[in-house]
């Protein structure tokens, strides 16, 4: 952050356009395994979404991208230039004059695409490069964010930098240029930590913005209004029964708690003529806003069938 206040280096525009989920994925020395990332990219669709993210948010501009592997890599180099884009790849063992000329073509702007492993995340300098695609899954911030910075080099007319993260990479380390976290999700959960800011995927463009905007400020998409009911359904959405049960009653005071603060002035004025009207998943925070003994609440359930 206080690089991009110095002007240093440019702010990003970050997409969270992929949707790969690593919630399945194995660890090994601290990282993905490789073999799990890979099946999870090496799918057509993948590729054809691949494609489809880079036209949309990026067309036509000088663009990094770093893949899982080597096979990845030309793999999606081949990707690019069947759909008519001068890509190429680099990795380790690729001889110097192959890499000298690909980076000299890359330089020149005559190569669009440069695809790499494990290459060109650090000391890798051309401040043309507008978009960099994370196709890639990693547990790293450092990685995360030497790749991103390849994008956010100072250049003539420049704004900012473009990241397409094909997995969820940014809901682990936010934009490379900020201390941020995700929201609660069951795939991205994180301790939350203070003075950080949550931040939000939005579902229309899939640009990542602060979480206390209730309005996507890349393309107006307006934030859902959730109740607690529907947040905590979100929340157990990919649980298992176990895990739900378990979370279920670590949060029940939560949601509780909740849905006093969000009726408090209505229930304020509730009579016993009222009760009837309450929604089923109310009757426990009613009571606990009133100071009602668990009896109540069994006979409010007994009288609706809902024991």
């Amino acid at each position: 952050t206080e690089l991009v206040e110095q002007k240093a280096v440019l702010p990003t525009k970050v997409y969270g356009a992929g949707r790969i989920s690593t919630k399945k994925f194995k660890t090994k020395m601290g990282e993905f395994d490789s073999a799990d990332v890979m099946r999870a990219f090496d799918v057509n669709n993948v590729y054809i979404n691949l494609i489809a993210n880079y036209k949309k948010y990026a067309n036509n501009l000088q663009t990094i991208v770093f893949c899982q592997n080597v096979e990845h890599s030309i793999k999606t180099r081949d990707c690019f230039r069947e759909n008519g884009y001068n890509a190429e790849h680099i990795d380790a063992d690729t001889n110097d004059l192959d890499r000298d000329r690909i980076i000299k073509e890359y330089r020149e702007g005559k190569v669009q695409i440069l695809c790499n492993y494990g290459i060109l995340a650090e000391g890798f300098d051309v401040p043309s490069t507008m978009c960099v695609i994370i196709n890639c899954a990693t547990t790293s911030r450092i990685k995360w964010i030497q790749g991103c910075g390849r994008a956010q080099r100072l250049f003539k007319d420049k704004e900012f930098g473009i990241i397409i993260d094909m997995a969820d990479n940014w809901a682990r380390f936010g934009s490379p240029e900020s201390d941020i976290e995700v929201e609660l999700n069951p795939d991205l959960k994180k301790k939350k930590e203070a003075g950080v800011t949550p931040i939000s995927l939005c579902d229309q463009c899939s640009f990542i913005f602060a979480a206390n905007l209730n309005q996507c400020p890349e393309c107006g998409w307006k934030k859902p209004i959730k109740t607690p009911k529907q947040i905590q359904e979100e929340m157990f959405v990919e649980l298992t029964k176990k895990e739900q049960a378990q979370i279920k009653r670590q949060d029940k005071d939560v949601i509780d708690k909740a849905n006093i603060e969000l009726n408090k002035e209505s229930w304020a004025r509730y009579t016993k003529d009222d009760w009837p009207k309450l929604a089923p998943e109310l009757i426990s925070a009613y009571a606990k806003f009133k100071n009602y003994s668990y009896g109540w609440v069994y006979n409010q359930r007994k009288e609706r069938r809902l024991i």
